[in-house]
């Protein structure tokens, strides 16, 4: 994992994970405009925030990501991904995006629900995932990566950003239930064994097994979780398991990243940011 800083903005790759032509960048939420839970590289339209300061956080994006715009669906938690061909493209819901356009950086937010950057080891297309608990138990990774194989051809890499690991994400029968139909759920949801009914989800690790499952060999996470606070807490890249390591331990804390677990349990509520992960063809 490689930290760089421009401009105030923070974001975040892997060296192990570099396709030429081709330009991923997991952003922090340091560096943008917004004021108070949002502070300040915020992607979200939530109550009291400005939707002038989350246009101006887009382009700063869009700036550092070196395009006119950066293109954002509207989030739902499914299994839909699109095709964008140009900044006119009217989007609407899905949570993929991908694109064969050079010069077009396309964009998820995320906080806590895992970001996934998918490219072409050819240089012929990239993608970009949105996948949450129901999104990633429901198919988007397998969705995704089909449409993407029927435009693009050859070998892929896969990048997993900053999301919720599962030392920090305890959940209970609701979302274990919602695995049911995959036989190996007690590998990413291990019980936790001082709370009966509780579990520990490694959502990056189902991710990664889901990738691998669709053929891709190169799979590599960042090992960044958004979750841990101030304290120092090191996190063990998920990479070894699931592809190639990113070789490094991690230290995060509540100013790196967005969370909107950590928000509940600060009494935040709804109101929390959300960070970019964007990706784009070079001209």
């Amino acid at each position: 994992m490689t930290m760089h800083q421009k401009n105030g903005l923070v974001w975040f790759d892997s060296e192990a994970a570099q396709v030429p032509g081709i330009e991923y960048r997991f952003f922090g939420r340091t560096g943008g405009v917004s004021k108070g839970t949002y502070a300040s590289l915020n992607g979200k339209l939530g109550e009291g925030e400005l939707a002038a300061n989350v246009e101006e956080n887009k382009r700063r994006v869009a700036e550092s990501m070196g395009a006119e715009h950066i293109i954002v669906a509207t989030q739902v938690h499914g299994t839909k991904a699109l095709w964008v061909e140009s900044e006119n493209d009217n989007i609407g819901e899905a949570d993929a995006l991908m694109t064969q356009a050079k010069g077009l950086a396309i964009a998820v937010k995320t906080a806590d629900c895992v970001p996934i950057v998918v490219m072409a080891e050819n240089g012929q297309g990239c993608a970009v995932i949105h996948a949450g608990w129901r999104g990633a138990c429901q198919g988007i990774v397998a969705e995704t990566l089909e449409a993407f194989k029927t435009r693009v051809s050859g070998s892929l890499t896969a990048v997993i950003g900053p999301c919720v690991h599962a030392i920090s994400y305890q959940v209970g029968y609701d979302v274990y239930d919602g695995f049911v139909r995959h036989k190996n759920r007690d590998t990413f949801l291990r019980s936790d064994p001082n709370n009966e009914g509780k579990f520990f989800l490694d959502l990056p690790g189902f991710c990664a097994y889901q990738l691998k499952s669709c053929g891709i060999e190169h799979v590599v996470d960042v090992g960044l979780n958004t979750y841990t606070n101030a304290e120092q807490f090191f996190i063990k890249s998920r990479g070894a398991e699931h592809g190639m390591d990113a070789g490094l331990n991690t230290y995060t804390n509540a100013e790196q990243f967005f969370s909107c677990r950590r928000a509940a349990h600060q009494g935040q509520g709804a109101q929390f940011g959300c960070q970019f992960s964007a990706v784009k063809i070079e001209e």
